[in-house]
């Protein structure tokens, strides 16, 4: 466990770089995605219980196989999803559960089951977490039911599976949604910047350059693939005109996201292709 701010710790993940948090107040506490294997949130649970604090909330950012496998361990909390997290087909729980088998190393003890919120909301939701105010916002595009979790008072939001310095961002859902997510983010809100996957940031300049990049990112890709449907060009002239768009995180690392971005957001705009690509 490693305490970001006075009432933010992050508990990671040893399989890859993955990031469960807990906002705590007044011994109350909300526990955001704990995973990812067994091991790591029973010791995030037995750390809770050791500090006495009670957890009311656990937060699902969003119905991906990563963000969905710790519920269980706090039996008493409530469970807070964004509404679209139980009508995504992405988020079916047979998928789902297909995709935490194939994950062998997770040191699962039972069988997994689907969390199922206890509270839904639409586009904002407050919780009262002792003193704290959490500020729950809907931000699709990468997943349909994606949020953030936003502490006002002292500008740190957690950001889940957006603004990373290791990924671009990852069009799973929808680029016309994920650019209107980008668009709305104010810069000087976010004091400081957690990602489920990647380095937590206070760094002003580095917050502003995750921002304007991955902003930057989302409306290149967009003006390339609109530009290459409405010319009538296939899924392949496509890839060669946006392989060179450029972003900030690891080109090594994110080569293949970015081609099934590219694919994805070829479909969206109404390029034709003969089999399923994309995310």
């Amino acid at each position: 466990m490693q305490q970001l701010t006075p009432n933010l710790w992050i508990n990671s993940s040893e399989l890859f770089t993955y990031h469960s948090g807990v906002f705590v107040s007044e011994k109350r506490a909300a526990v955001i995605d704990p995973g990812l294997k067994q091991n790591e949130i029973d010791a995030l649970a037995e750390f809770i219980r050791a500090q006495n604090w009670n957890v009311d909330a656990v937060i699902l950012t969003h119905g991906h196989w990563d963000h969905v496998l710790g519920a269980e361990a706090f039996p008493n909390a409530r469970i807070y999803a964004q509404r679209e997290f139980v009508t995504s087909s992405h988020n079916d729980p047979a998928r789902i559960a297909r995709e935490v088998e194939k994950t062998t190393d997770l040191g699962r003890t039972t069988p997994f089951v689907m969390p199922t919120p206890h509270e839904l909301f639409d586009e904002t939701m407050q919780l009262e977490i002792g003193a704290l105010t959490l500020e729950l916002v809907h931000t699709p595009g990468h997943a349909s039911d994606h949020l953030f979790v936003y502490e006002r008072a002292s500008g740190t939001v957690w950001t889940a599976d957006m603004l990373t310095d290791e990924e671009i961002p990852y069009v799973m859902e929808n680029l016309a949604r994920l650019e209107q997510t980008m668009q709305k983010i104010r810069v000087d809100d976010f004091q400081f910047l957690v990602p489920c996957h990647g380095t937590p940031t206070n760094d002003a300049n580095e917050i502003r350059a995750r921002i304007e990049n991955d902003r930057a990112y989302t409306l290149e890709l967009r003006g390339r693939v609109e530009n290459a449907v409405r010319a009538g060009n296939s899924l392949d002239e496509t890839k060669e005109i946006c392989l060179d768009i450029p972003y900030r995180q690891s080109v090594e690392k994110n080569r293949g996201a970015h081609r099934r971005n590219i694919e994805s957001a070829y479909v969206e705009f109404g390029g034709q292709v003969s089999e399923p690509v994309g995310w």
